[in-house]
């Protein structure tokens, strides 16, 4: 700085220490913000060929669900890449939690990320990333507490043991279906039935920085790659998702987060939901049977029978109707529930809408349907035959003309075991007047 006068020379340097340590305060805070992801996306036609997942639920789908209360405290994933692991052990300590009534707090009750991504990790280290259906392929055999084989962010070279793995297979699922992220009323309908969501998601800067009860609303900064996390909640006054992450309880809003509905649709890109294994009166003491292949429980179902011109309970009294009984039997579903649903269309043509005030005999997706509640399977073997279903004639949501219109419609029906369908009938074609 020859040339200036020795006081100028002296406010220059101070000024670019001061820039200097500026710009490293901001390079330290932004490294802060950086988080760890992992998740690999399969190939599309690898995806697509998954089957996807039914929605059962009948009626109109609540405003609001929450079931972050039933999830552990959020986990904390570090500088591994073990995110898949981390949402797959999310949702096992939350279906072992529910089915159990056990508290999530002692290690012995809480899921190991590392036992699923230590078995499915690339060769190249703990920076790999992972995909869901090799993290769903290892459950479907089992999972390891926490207490049984730790998470260790440093180290993903460990390997259960035998003995660790036959414990790990009473904590098994039995299958999974993939989710159409671009359907709100897919996803809302698996987490109103209890079943959470798990999603896979290209990230950023913006959603790494989410803090307190903000909405990620869309791509903001630096892609960071795919990210697996599980959906646990709704609002639609909100209109956007609640999610459980793994980057701990300092982000987010105690490690829990919201997604627009929007933003989900943009940047979600796999999305499933896996059914859990029930066992009747858990016992750890128990010696668990290894869980069935994928499909075990097998239903086979007859052509439907109509009655016409019955009486059928509804809210505003006794209607005139049409009962459905629908012939069959249901193999490998112990302990599991089973619901049979009958949907309407018209014949060889489209599904038929349900009237918007009609708040019993439809679906949630807004069309004419009716069936039975979520029935306990007693045994290996079970009948359908004596099961009776109901719909008033009304619901079908025709305007009265006295009998004078006539319609060919046809009725299907759908048989569902845990909240995934099994099989379902060819259209039965019947006439209505009305």
């Amino acid at each position: 700085m020859a040339g200036f006068p020795r006081g100028l020379r002296e406010i220059a340097r101070t000024g670019f220490t001061v820039l200097i340590a500026f710009v490293a305060s901001q390079g330290a805070l932004f490294a802060q913000d950086l988080k760890s992801t992992g998740l690999t996306f399969l190939e599309e036609g690898t995806y697509r060929s998954i089957p996807l997942a039914s929605t059962p639920l009948l009626g109109n789908l609540p405003g609001s669900i929450d079931l972050s209360s039933k999830f552990p405290v959020p986990g904390n994933q570090g500088q591994q890449s073990s995110c898949v692991g981390w949402a797959v052990s999310h949702l096992k300590s939350y279906q072992e939690g529910v089915e159990r009534k056990w508290s999530l707090s002692p290690a012995q009750h809480r899921f190991s990320p590392s036992y699923i991504y230590n078995q499915i990790r690339p060769a190249s280290g703990c920076m790999g990333g992972s995909n869901y259906v090799d993290a769903l392929t290892i459950v479907r055999s089992g999972s390891a507490t926490l207490e049984e084989f730790p998470y260790d962010e440093s180290s993903c070279s460990a390997v259960p043991s035998a003995a660790v793995k036959q414990h790990a297979s009473q904590y098994a699922i039995a299958d999974w279906r993939r989710v159409n992220v671009q359907d709100a009323v897919e996803v809302k309908t698996q987490v109103a039935s209890g079943f959470p969501v798990l999603i896979g998601m290209m990230v950023d800067d913006g959603f790494m920085r989410l803090s307190g009860s903000q909405i990620y609303s869309g791509p903001s900064g630096a892609s960071r790659g795919g990210h697996a996390m599980v959906v646990v909640g709704y609002s639609d006054s909100l209109q956007a998702y609640k999610v459980i992450n793994s980057w701990g309880t300092n982000w987010g809003d105690n490690g829990f987060g919201w997604i627009s509905y929007n933003a989900f649709r943009q940047t979600v890109r796999e999305a499933y939901t896996a059914q859990d294994i029930v066992i009747n009166k858990p016992d750890d003491t128990v010696v668990v049977p290894p869980p069935p292949p994928p499909g075990g429980a097998t239903v086979t179902l007859g052509t439907p029978n109509v009655i016409h011109n019955v009486s059928v309970a509804t809210p505003i009294g006794m209607q005139m109707g049409m009962q459905i009984r629908v012939p069959g039997q249901v193999t490998g579903a112990a302990r599991k529930s089973m619901q049979v649903v009958v949907k309407f269309n018209y014949l060889n043509g489209p599904a038929l809408l349900a009237n918007p005030s009609e708040p019993s005999f439809r679906d949630s997706g807004g069309l004419v349907a009716t069936g039975t509640q979520p029935i306990p399977v007693a045994t290996d073997f079970e009948q359908t035959d004596a099961l009776q279903i109901h719909i008033p004639y009304y619901a079908l949501n025709f305007a009265p003309s006295g009998g004078a219109m006539t319609y060919n419609l046809s009725l299907t029906a759908i048989a569902l075991i845990d909240n995934q369908q099994k099989t379902q009938t060819p259209p039965v074609p019947f006439i209505f007047r009305w």
